[in-house]
């Protein structure tokens, strides 16, 4: 199976030209306005959010398939990303994504969670603790506030 060194949520993932990847102000909590959600059960787009996920191969041969899976509040389970990756040797190759962006089925204020799954296994879990408040900004919209770790 192959292994996961990061799995984040951060405001910002850069790729840069040599095609390394960083997370930019990992968090674990992002506040919303009460009028930037939908109504229960729809889609909420956090597009001022990234998610970073790193696998290496370790011992991992051929191909895998990964899903990415999103527990809400209540619990229910959602599946949103499927692909698929051909793993080689050497152990310390891989894949680095960058997915973009983030979105949840909304199911109300709450600690939301991310997993990456293959083969019916939870490789690795990230937690979003999601908060509504009145987040003026000083145009008088409301925009996203989030929480670094």
């Amino acid at each position: 199976m192959p292994y996961v060194v990061a799995f984040v949520i951060c405001e910002n993932a850069l790729i840069e030209t040599d095609n390394v990847l960083s997370a930019v102000r990992i968090v674990d909590t992002a506040t919303f306005g009460t009028d930037q959600v939908p109504p229960v059960g729809q889609s909420l787009v956090l597009s001022s959010l990234d998610m970073v996920l790193i696998l290496k191969a370790g011992d991992a041969r051929g191909e895998r398939t990964f899903r990415l899976r999103l527990i809400t509040p209540e619990p229910v389970e959602h599946y949103s990303e499927t692909w698929t990756h051909i793993f080689t040797a050497p152990p310390e190759s891989g894949q680095s994504m960058r997915l973009r962006p983030v979105s949840i089925v909304w199911a109300g204020e709450g600690l939301y969670y991310f997993e990456v799954v293959a083969e019916n296994s939870v490789l690795a879990r990230t937690p979003l603790h999601i908060k509504l408040a009145q987040a003026e900004s000083e145009a008088g919209e409301s925009k996203p506030l989030k929480r670094p770790l």
